[in-house]
């Protein structure tokens, strides 16, 4: 996997029968100092989780 190869140099950090895809699709709502709210949405190409019973990690790739 590439996380594990690159952020814990190849250690079995993530496995992938604690991955589930989802679908891609993120967002963020941001708001102003006069109480407005902007929403942005993201779409990831890969995005996923990771629940591994200590921890809920959400995973996004995108290029």
């Amino acid at each position: 996997m590439l996380l594990n190869g690159s952020l814990f140099s190849g250690k079995q950090i993530f496995k992938k029968e604690h991955l589930k895809r989802e679908d891609g699709v993120q967002g963020v709502i941001l708001r102003t100092e006069d109480g407005r709210e902007t929403v942005i949405e993201r779409y990831r190409e890969l995005m996923m989780t990771a629940d591994d019973g200590t921890r809920i990690i959400v995973l996004a790739c995108e290029n």
